[in-house]
């Protein structure tokens, strides 16, 4: 795959949906997001025509520079609620009113946008990946895929419990040849070993970061999930929760601006958004070599 500058406005641009500012709900989230993409100089624009806030999931993957592949968006754990179908955004819409003329492949595989990473030679998802796809076989898929992404790609295990089971809420790339992950403790740990395994017969060198969500009412509550980050150009934003996690934030704030050198970093209050089950990465859409690998 090609790389990109990052430092070109175009490709740090964050792009976050219209209706993360219809809905009271999000108002306040909103207004400090984008205070805070506006004092460090970070541009931002509106998506037009969306239905629900996680726009990650639902536009088109820019796999390498103008080239666009919009995967099937019909993720099992929204369209099993008959009363959650209205939330489905038609992301081809979308884009077209955003970037008018831009050619965009269309895929018949069911990939959500938050369960894809990519870097220069690999692609991470979990197996989830299988799931939403029953009908056709896991070999078939990978081949598919690996000819779309032309890039070798890693398939990690996502937690039981996580019904979404989004590869960007567990693992992201640091640089073309190490990765982050979540710190799994206690039950957890032996998904974590599995995940450190896999990563590092990889050839990733592997990192950790703080994972707190032991006292969220519900396996859908993002809060103390904090490697759901947004990385645009220079500038790292980072959810921060409050409360008692108010320590947390400031540790995994400390981590992660050690772990980006030379990058700005903003805390961003996202204690609303998380108890819906999605953070700064999963509202957000960015173009293709926005996020340092």
């Amino acid at each position: 795959m090609t790389t990109e500058s990052s430092n070109t406005n175009s490709l740090s641009t964050v792009y976050l949906p219209d209706t993360l500012f219809s809905r009271k709900a999000h108002a306040g989230f909103a207004a400090e997001f984008t205070g805070l993409l506006e004092q460090s100089g970070t541009p931002w624009q509106k998506l037009s025509g969306t239905r629900d806030i996680w726009a990650r999931d639902y536009m088109p993957v820019e796999i390498a520079p103008r080239q666009f592949e919009l995967f099937r968006y019909w993720p099992s754990y929204v369209v099993k609620y008959p009363s959650k179908l209205r939330y489905i955004t038609n992301g081809m819409a979308v884009f077209e009113k955003l970037m008018p003329g831009e050619k965009v492949q269309l895929s018949p595989i069911a990939l959500d946008g938050g369960n894809l990473l990519l870097n220069a030679t690999h692609a991470l998802m979990t197996d989830r990946l299988f799931t939403e796809n029953p009908d056709v076989s896991p070999a078939q898929l990978l081949s598919e895929l690996e000819h779309v992404l032309q890039c070798r790609i890693v398939i990690l295990p996502a937690q039981d419990k996580d019904e979404i089971g989004h590869v960007d809420g567990m693992v992201r790339f640091l640089s073309d040849g190490s990765v982050l992950m979540n710190e799994y403790k206690d039950a957890e740990r032996p998904i974590g070993d599995r995940l450190k395994e896999i990563l590092a017969k990889e050839g990733f060198d592997v990192h950790t970061l703080m994972y707190h969500p032991d006292d969220n009412p519900t396996d859908l509550d993002a809060t103390g999930i904090y490697i759901n980050y947004l990385l645009a150009g220079d500038c790292l934003f980072v959810p921060a929760f409050g409360g008692a996690l108010e320590e947390k934030d400031a540790e995994a704030l400390e981590t992660l601006s050690g772990l980006h050198p030379g990058c700005r970093v903003f805390p961003v209050n996202c204690s609303d958004i998380a108890k819906l089950g999605g953070l700064l990465h999963c509202v957000s859409w960015t173009r293709f070599g926005s996020e340092r690998r």
